[in-house]
């Protein structure tokens, strides 16, 4: 159908092809549905003949083309990230395009999660490269954004930021059971943070830019697996710094 559509094949050749998968019944109702369609469609109106008069260019071209405000933006427009029925509609329309079936709802939700923590990833990283943060024995990190420790100071402060707390431990009277640890003082809690803001230095960065983005992506190579979205991406970044306005 797709070639008839392109004026490759004709519609006896059409009408071959689509006789050994069909029925006559099934032939009947194929017909009835391109005989729909065609209606449906607009016919083409022919030009009224008539003698050609030129016209001042001053009025027939315009100076400005005027932007249609009431167009709807695309989600790379907009800036804003898919919500749940715009990802299940953009998964059935490629599910359409691949011949399959469809996209469950479950899926999409799944794909939504992924893609929310993998630019949670990403912002966290650049975040990281141009401020501290405070990192818990199991890796957890927090803290993120503090100020930077001054280098005279860094083995005092290496020993204030390695927290020992821990939310659980393994109580040692009944074997396999974890107990809530004990939480420090708030004066505890208040002397650390008067400490690290004593032995910090406080710089004022400029805004997070493309820059910060592309040398972040440069020195964290795993944060997007895929060679080709990895590559294609940075094109895209080193394009938009040499052409700001430029609609990439």
């Amino acid at each position: 159908m797709k070639q008839w559509f392109m004026m490759k094949i004709t519609r006896e050749e059409f009408d071959i092809e689509v006789d050994k998968f069909l029925t006559a019944e099934q032939r009947h109702l194929h017909n009835q549905f391109l005989l729909n369609m065609m209606h449906k469609c607009t016919d083409i109106v022919l030009p009224q003949s008539g003698k050609f008069e030129g016209q001042t260019t001053n009025f027939a071209i315009p100076e400005k083309q005027e932007v249609n405000a009431e167009m709807p933006l695309g989600m790379a427009s907009e800036g804003l990230l898919y919500d749940h029925s715009a990802m299940l509609a953009r998964m059935r329309y490629g599910a359409w395009e691949m011949g399959l079936e469809g996209s469950s709802s479950n899926a999409a939700q799944l794909l939504l999660m992924a893609m929310q923590n993998f630019l949670k990833n990403i912002v966290t990283a650049v975040v990281m490269k141009r401020k501290d943060f405070k990192r818990k024995k199991n890796g957890y990190i927090q803290k993120l954004g503090m100020p930077s420790i001054n280098p005279w100071y860094s083995k005092i402060g290496n020993d204030i930021l390695s927290d020992p707390f821990e939310s659980l431990l393994v109580d040692e009277n009944i074997e396999g059971y974890l107990v809530p640890n004990m939480r420090r003082s708030p004066e505890e809690v208040e002397r650390e943070t008067v400490s690290l803001r004593l032995m910090s230095k406080e710089t004022v960065l400029a805004p997070v830019s493309l820059y910060d983005l592309i040398m972040t992506l440069k020195l964290y190579p795993s944060l997007v697996s895929s060679n080709f979205v990895n590559t294609v991406n940075v094109e895209r970044i080193y394009a938009r710094l040499r052409q700001p306005n430029c609609e990439i």
